[in-house]
């Protein structure tokens, strides 16, 4: 909700995640409602907030190398 550069988020996981591993993501996606009616728990101005659409944090997972 409160990282802007996601792919960077997502490498550095990918980066320290073991051979085998599995990463466990809890990742607050937009919905059919956007913008978002603000302020929110973590965002009071736009901004503050970096939620994305499931289609493109599905995108920007597999650009990083996830699977």
């Amino acid at each position: 909700m409160n990282i802007a550069d996601k792919g960077r988020l997502y490498r550095e996981i990918l980066r320290v995640l073991r051979p085998d591993g599995r990463p466990a993501l809890h990742e607050i996606l937009t919905g059919p409602v956007s913008p978002i009616y603000l302020p929110v728990p973590w965002a009071r101005c736009p901004e503050l907030n970096h939620l994305r659409p499931p289609e493109d944090v599905r995108e920007l997972l597999e650009a990083t190398g996830f699977e």
